[in-house]
């Protein structure tokens, strides 16, 4: 299962993402708002770093699909407004609706069928409030192109070697890792595989509106740069 040991050293390994960054501009928006945002629905949470920028709201609900990753998540974040809860985000289902829907960090890329992400659209929508906003970004296929490599790392007793894999025909990045971490005199191996799909930006936007959503805007990564030609990650602010 993806994310079973990798889990542990996910947060000393996944640096580079700006989550600062990504938090100010969802705030942008969510400040803009048509509603007074007070519910957040976080889809694939992690170990929780995105769900430590938004205890400014009063209430959170975060879920991901690995126990693991939760685990991290629930014992990092003690906060009494924030529910971590085990779904999947092909078939999520709450009892309530939510201001705000957000999935950051290419989360959505991990759905290798087109149906699946249609329906985790449609889903969205139905759990969003009327005026709410859905933030999520999603890799591109320039993004996995210029993965295309292998490298060899170490970094706090973490030695690595990351091996990244994308056929341009079904759109499909492989990322096939091998971990091995110290543990005293010896070293522990684990190998892992994660898939992540690209999808154009044409289709996404099709699927949104077939969903219902009434605005779509995109950007270039968290800089607000709207033009999206050579963008490697694709951030999307929708409106029901």
């Amino acid at each position: 299962m993806m994310y079973r040991d990798f889990a542990e050293i996910y947060d000393t390994l996944m640096t580079e993402f700006d989550y600062d960054k990504a938090y100010d501009f969802v705030n942008f928006f969510v400040s803009k708002a048509e509603i007074i945002p007070e519910k957040v629905l976080e889809i694939g949470c992690g170990t929780g770093n995105f769900t430590e920028k938004l205890l400014n709201f009063r209430e959170i609900t975060a879920f991901d699909l690995s126990d693991e990753m939760l685990s991290i998540a629930y014992n990092k974040i003690k906060a009494g407004n924030v529910k971590f809860i085990k779904q999947d985000m092909r078939n999520f289902n709450f009892m309530e609706k939510f201001d705000i829907v957000v999935s950051i960090c290419d989360g959505i890329n991990y759905i290798l069928k087109e149906s699946e992400v249609i329906d985790i659209f449609k889903n969205v929508y139905l759990h969003l409030n009327d005026g709410g906003l859905f933030i999520f970004d999603l890799n591109t296929e320039e993004q996995f192109k210029s993965f295309n490599l292998s490298y060899v790392d170490e970094v706090n007793d973490i030695f690595y070697v990351w091996e990244n894999f994308y056929n341009e025909l079904d759109k499909i990045n492989l990322y096939s890792i091998n971990f091995f971490v110290r543990e005293g005199d010896f070293y522990r191996r684990f190998y892992e595989e994660h898939y992540e799909k690209s999808y154009r930006n044409e289709f996404v936007v099709k699927i949104l509106k077939e969903a219902g959503f009434k605005k779509i805007n995109t950007f270039n990564g968290y800089e607000f740069e709207e033009n999206i030609e050579y963008a490697k990650r694709i951030v999307y602010v929708v409106e029901k």
